[in-house]
């Protein structure tokens, strides 16, 4: 499934990954002391967190993506025990938020 997922990627068709889906396009998932190898589309690593994050969020599209070609606000909710590590520098993200975590600056892809 990994080598599938890679190859669509690659071959350009739309991928559309929100939470465990998300995770599982970055390079590794950490869990504890074990860490376990995803699929490494994304230039990041995911880590478990001990501590929830809930919140309401609120923002906007910024770049057209997948879902929509349009930019609009957004709401909606944060849940999760994970956060993202080492994400590269120049990634670039679909939607800012003005209420919420987001995955690093406030922003999400």
């Amino acid at each position: 499934m990994k080598t599938t997922i890679k190859k669509l990627a690659e071959d350009c068709a739309p991928i559309y990954a929100e939470c465990g889906g998300l995770m599982y396009l970055t390079k590794s998932i950490d869990y504890g002391n074990k860490k376990f190898k995803m699929i490494g589309l994304f230039d990041a690593d995911t880590k478990m967190t001990k501590k929830m994050k809930l919140n309401y969020t609120k923002g906007k599209i910024v770049l057209k993506n997948s879902i929509t070609n349009k930019t609009h606000e957004l709401h909606g909710h944060e849940f999760h025990y994970s956060e993202l590590d080492s994400v590269s520098p120049d990634s670039k993200f679909a939607y800012e938020l003005d209420v919420g975590l987001g995955i690093k600056n406030q922003k999400m892809d």
